[in-house]
């Protein structure tokens, strides 16, 4: 198993129909969270990307993308 699929092995074992999976990712991009995603929806769990810049490739995929449009890695990762 690759670290691509970390996520995945998870949500294989414990995700049911209905279940909230929420991706965080600052650019959207990381393999490991988009496959989580995509498996997400494939079993029909209920999916949010919390992430940075345009949301990536997880904010189309999420049924619901809450990003902060921020080009620098540094605004996006102060907490509030």
């Amino acid at each position: 198993m690759s670290y691509d699929c970390v996520f995945v092995e998870q949500l294989k074992n414990f995700a049911k129909p209905q279940d909230l999976v929420m991706a965080l990712s600052d650019s959207g991009t990381s393999p490991n969270v988009v496959r989580a995603i995509e498996y997400a929806n494939s079993v029909r769990c209920r999916t949010i990307a919390l992430s940075g810049r345009d949301g990536g490739h997880i904010g189309p995929l999420a049924q619901l993308n809450i990003y902060v449009p921020e080009t620098t890695w540094d605004a996006s990762k102060t907490p509030i």
